[in-house]
């Protein structure tokens, strides 16, 4: 399959997964209310700071599908076997967090979020709605890194566009007959819950694997694991990076004013998922270029030259029509003004971020994820210094100054794929990187 047509499958598919929760999020919140929007929106952070222990090791797993693609049968028995231990070591893993966030529910509900007339009992439940979305969305990740990586990404995105319609469409119907928290999360669960499903199902049939001829091996694991763990925790950093603004501003803005940042911040980071077809449909092809320097130098500058044309319309996009369109998405002319004062500064970051994917997409191909590691470490420390002070001095503006600092430490250090030295190594060490 061409990576033309995987790119478009995948802007049609992110768009319907991007644009879906953005159309209904004026009925949700003008349905439920600010404040209990504000806590749909704490479930949203939770659930995505939960979600990052998958980050490093999807991005592996997609590496591992790309290489194991092949016609041989025994090889795709190969991939079978991953697929069975990966699939029962995300399922253990989303249950055992799920305990563990449930047990800490008292201390989360009564010390970190600031409730207002909100009550106790509706932050459990939010909790609770948080833990169940995450135990049955986490396992749906490792079926999408198969699919990406095996190239069926036009079936990934049919599942991720009809699972958005479904999620989101049939929410905003739930809460214009139920307006209430419970039934918002009821829906969100179950729909959640059927799309892994799907996705299983058409993971295995991609195979033409049965899940009953597969089994645990343990060697098989061992080997792999080492360096997924490495890469799963340079990742896991980096993902954290990305929600540290959020999670610092939760806990030191009342919950109706950490609602309206959610906003922005869901605008922001949908920005940037405009920006992942691309990336989902070059990975694979870039790793097929880690034997041939000049080709994967060739393929860095034309990334590049796509990365920055796409960054010049948004920005000109949103200079002409943004405001105007949060004033009409949002139907409150009072929280348009807000949200548009944290979105204009937090695109800078965004774009900041597309732009640190080139290098990133460089360093998977090489399997040098101590890089990874090392820049989301620095980037990291960065924001948890300067995330808080600015906040006490600007507010919410300044966590999205702490957006944009974290993402200018990324980008600055992954620019090192410009040295054509860079591309020379590859071409010593090609054997090492293969293993």
């Amino acid at each position: 399959m061409s990576l033309r047509k995987n790119i478009f499958a995948n802007y049609v598919g992110t768009g319907f997964v991007v644009l879906a929760p953005m159309l209904a999020l004026p009925y949700y919140l003008h349905t439920l209310g600010s404040s209990v929007w504000g806590l749909v929106s704490f479930i949203t952070t939770l659930q995505a700071l939960l979600s990052l222990f998958d980050a490093g090791i999807s991005q592996a797993l997609v590496r591992e599908f790309a290489v194991g693609k092949t016609q041989n049968q025994q090889k795709q028995y190969k991939l079978g076997i991953v697929l069975f231990g990966f699939e029962r070591i995300y399922w253990i893993f989303a249950i055992l967090t799920s305990v563990i966030v449930l047990l800490a529910s008292h201390q989360i509900t009564h010390y970190w979020l600031k409730l207002d007339n909100l009550n106790v009992d509706q932050a459990q439940i939010a909790v609770f709605g948080a833990v169940a979305l995450f135990t049955f969305q986490f396992p749906g990740s490792v079926y999408r890194s198969l699919l990406v990586g095996t190239q069926a990404q036009v079936l990934l995105n049919v599942i991720m566009t009809a699972g958005a319609l479904i999620r989101h469409l049939g929410g905003v119907l739930v809460v214009l007959t139920w307006p209430t928290l419970s039934a918002y999360l009821i829906w969100q669960v179950c729909s959640v819950a059927l799309e892994t499903v799907v996705r299983s199902f058409f993971a295995w049939r991609t195979l033409q694997v049965k899940r009953s001829e597969s089994y645990w091996d343990k060697s098989l694991m061992q080997g792999m694991l080492l360096p997924i763990i490495g890469m799963s925790g340079a990742t896991l950093l980096g993902a954290l990076t990305v929600q540290m603004d959020k999670l610092i501003l939760s806990g030191m803005v009342s919950i109706e004013k950490f609602g309206y940042y959610a906003i922005a911040s869901t605008l922001a980071t949908g920005v940037l998922q405009l920006l992942y077809p691309i990336v989902n449909a070059a990975t694979p092809h870039a790793v097929n270029l880690r034997h041939d320097a000049q080709a994967l130098r060739k393929f860095n500058f034309k990334y590049a030259k796509v990365v920055t044309s796409l960054i010049l319309i948004a920005g000109l996009i949103y200079y002409i029509v943004g405001y105007d369109f949060l004033n009409w998405w949002l139907k409150s002319p009072d929280i348009a003004k807000q949200v548009n004062a944290l979105l204009s500064v937090l695109l800078i970051g965004t774009a900041l971020n597309a732009l640190y994917t080139i290098g990133y997409i460089n360093w998977i191909v090489k399997g040098q994820f101590s890089k990874i590691l090392q820049v989301n470490l620095i980037s990291l420390l960065v924001s948890i210094i300067s995330i808080p002070i600015m906040v006490a001095k600007f507010g919410m503006l300044g966590a999205s100054l702490g957006w944009i600092a974290m993402n200018a430490v990324g980008l600055f250090c992954s620019l090192v794929w410009l040295a054509p030295i860079e591309y020379k190594a590859i071409d010593k060490t090609r054997h090492h990187t293969n293993q």
